[in-house]
C-alpha cells in the first residue's frame, strides 16, 4: 500500500454564501468558542450527544447531505429548543465577556505579562525541579535537564535516569499530551496544604517499578 493516500473530502461541501459557512469577525470565533464552552452550551445535556445522533442519522440516511442532517437533528428529541437554549447560554456568557473586556487597560496587560514571566515561569519550573528531584531521590537516580531543542520540540521537562518525563498538574491527567517523543512518561502532582502530592504511577509502569505516591513538604 502506498504511504500517501488521496480521497475525495466529502465533508468539504460548504460553499461561499452557504448559510452554514460561518465567518465571524476576526478573533470573534475564539470568544464564541470560550463562551459556548464555559456556559456548557454545547454539552450533551443541552444539545444531545451529537456523535450518537449523527451515527443514527448515517444509519438511516447513508447518502444524506448537510440539509438532511439538519432536518434529522431538528426532528430529534433535542431539535430547535436545544439550539435556542444553547444560543441563550452562549449569548449570556458572551455579554459577561464584553463587560469584563471593557475593564481591561494597558496597565492590566502589563501586570498580566509580568505575572506570566515572573510568577508563572518561576513557580512552574521550580515545581518541575522539586518533583523530578524527589522522584529521582526515591529511586536513587539522577536528573538531567533537557536541551532547548528537547524542551521546545518534545515538551520534555527533564530526564530521570535517562527516561524523558513531563511534569504536569493532576488536572492534565485526562488530556492528550503532545510530544515528538513516543517514550515520554508523565508525572502528575497536586498541591494541597503547602505540600506536593506526586503520582508516579505512569512513570513507574513504564519502568516496571512499584509506584509510590510521594509527598513533598
Amino acid at each position: 500500500m502506498d504511504t500517501e493516500l488521496v480521497v475525495d473530502n466529502k465533508s468539504e461541501f460548504i460553499e461561499e454564501g452557504d448559510k452554514y459557512n460561518f465567518n465571524p469577525p476576526k478573533y470573534m470565533s475564539t470568544f464564541l468558542n470560550y463562551a459556548a464552552h464555559w456556559s456548557h452550551a454545547t454539552r450533551s445535556s443541552q444539545v444531545g450527544c451529537t456523535t450518537e445522533i449523527f451515527k443514527e442519522f448515517k444509519e438511516e440516511h447513508p447518502e444524506g447531505d448537510i440539509t438532511d442532517w439538519e432536518d434529522f437533528y431538528m426532528d430529534s428529541e433535542y431539535g430547535g429548543e436545544s439550539i435556542e437554549g444553547a444560543t441563550t447560554k452562549t449569548w449570556e456568557m458572551f455579554q459577561k465577556f464584553q463587560e469584563s473586556i471593557m475593564e481591561v487597560n494597558r496597565e492590566m496587560c502589563r501586570e498580566y505579562i509580568e505575572s506570566v514571566i515572573f510568577h508563572s515561569t518561576y513557580k512552574g519550573h521550580m515545581t518541575e525541579r522539586i518533583v523530578m528531584n524527589k522522584v529521582a531521590e526515591e529511586l536513587d537516580k539522577s536528573v538531567t535537564l533537557p536541551s532547548s531543542e528537547e524542551d521546545r520540540v518534545g515538551g520534555i521537562d527533564g530526564f530521570i535516569g535517562g527516561t524523558p518525563v513531563q511534569v504536569k498538574p493532576i488536572s492534565y491527567s485526562d488530556r492528550i499530551i503532545q510530544s515528538e517523543y513516543t517514550n515520554i512518561s508523565l508525572i502528575y502532582y497536586k498541591e494541597k496544604d503547602k505540600k506536593l502530592y506526586i503520582d508516579t504511577s505512569e512513570f513507574m509502569n513504564s519502568s516496571n517499578i512499584e509506584s509510590p505516591v510521594v509527598t513533598v513538604s
